[in-house]
């Protein structure tokens, strides 16, 4: 008898055959920014990581990226104006964006929303697999993360559901 395939081998035999979604995590903290990273690309998401804004920025107009994950406190450019300069373009501002940071002021989360991000994590209270539940794939929960999204365009479980579909849909 074969031994039954862990979850995590099978997602990653998947993701090399499946158009894996595409996440860019911005933040100037390198310990958060090699935590988060490692975490979704475990799952796997194809990953790439900005030190600050202006390198965000970049690589979001040039990638166009499934997701941001965006820290508000960051050199050059801070994340309100990454938010706000993608606010500005069409294609741009259909990106799922989630915020992490050190705050979590009701008028400064009011700001990052009314800016177009979809979510907001303190610090102080997440982990990088927060992140994953964030996102609304479980790495545990196999058909979520390989069938559930794509076939429904809705993420289970989830408040406030991302626009993954409309994401990628745009690309197309």
């Amino acid at each position: 008898l074969e031994k039954p395939t862990p979850p995590v081998e099978l997602l990653r035999a998947v993701g090399a055959v499946v158009d894996q979604p595409y996440v860019i995590v911005a933040d100037d903290d390198p310990d958060i920014l090699e935590a988060v990273a490692t975490v979704l690309q475990s799952v796997p998401y194809r990953v790439a990581t900005a030190r600050d804004g202006e390198i965000c920025l970049h690589l979001v107009r040039k990638h166009r990226p499934d997701l941001l994950v965006l820290d508000l406190l960051m050199p050059k450019k801070d994340g309100y104006e990454v938010l706000e300069d993608i606010s500005k373009d069409a294609e741009l501002k259909k990106i799922p964006v989630i915020v992490i940071s050190n705050s979590g002021q009701p008028v400064e989360i009011e700001r990052i929303l009314a800016l177009g991000a979809k979510d907001y994590v303190v610090k102080a209270q997440f982990s990088p697999e927060e992140v994953l539940g964030r996102i609304g794939w479980e790495a545990s929960d196999v058909e979520k993360m390989i069938i559930g999204p794509y076939a429904t365009g809705v993420m289970p479980d989830w408040p406030q559901p991302m626009a993954w579909t409309t994401a990628r849909t745009a690309k197309a």
